[in-house]
């Protein structure tokens, strides 16, 4: 909601001029695999830069690194939906190239972080190949799906819809059900097991008995009325 409130002038600005200057570039450039790797920039100035100084906390007033991290890709989720044929053409077209990046990246990644001690030039070098890592797979993710899952499907149909839900919703399960489990003395294996299947299930079971026969709650949760 606040990200939402803060980005209002940006939003209303480009929906009513859809063929501005910074759009037209934006499309021009999305058209190309490299091109789409421009809006790694942001991601690493915040990286780079302010990620040092606020460590992760999720707390809404002094996390201002994660605050203006999540901001910077929610505002390049609407970005890229106004130019939506185009970025999906070239996620589509390239998508086993952002797959090879982000794999490459994130082996890289890991040589950096189990061989070189802390210092400037690695903390620069590691911030880098992460937002490069981690836009590669939003990329690649976005490119297969493109592929293999634009089409109709009520399955498809289903899940796009309880995807808000389940991500109110998963949090809370979730860590209610850690805050029992955490002071048990059981594998890791039937621990991690237990949180995954027991936060699917509880959030599906919220989700479609409570959530979405219910039309007074469902806006709520980011759902129309039927």
């Amino acid at each position: 909601m606040i990200f939402s409130l803060i980005l209002i002038p940006i939003f209303l600005y480009s929906k009513k001029h859809p063929n501005s200057k910074f759009i037209l570039w934006i499309k021009e450039k999305s058209r190309k695999p490299l091109g789409l790797y421009i809006f790694v920039i942001p991601l690493y100035l915040a990286e780079a830069f302010i990620e040092p100084y606020f460590p992760i906390t999720h707390a809404l007033i002094d996390d201002w690194f994660n605050f203006i991290n999540c901001m910077i890709l929610f505002l390049f989720g609407f970005l890229l939906m106004l130019i939506k044929d185009v970025f999906w053409t070239t996620v589509e077209k390239y998508r086993s190239y952002f797959l090879i990046t982000g794999i490459l990246s994130f082996i890289i990644m890991l040589v950096i972080i189990h061989t070189y001690e802390d210092s400037t030039i690695r903390h620069f070098t590691e911030a880098f190949v992460k937002v490069v890592n981690l836009w590669s797979w939003v990329l690649t993710l976005f490119g297969y799906s493109a592929k293999y899952l634009n089409r109709k499907s009520k399955i498809l149909n289903y899940s796009n819809e309880a995807v808000y839900p389940f991500y109110i919703l998963h949090q809370t399960i979730m860590i209610t059900i850690a805050y029992f489990l955490i002071e048990l003395e059981w594998s890791f294996g039937s621990k991690f097991s237990i949180m995954t299947f027991g936060t699917f299930g509880f959030s599906w079971l919220i989700y479609e008995f409570l959530i979405r026969r219910w039309r007074f709650i469902r806006p709520l949760f980011g759902l129309k009325k039927k």
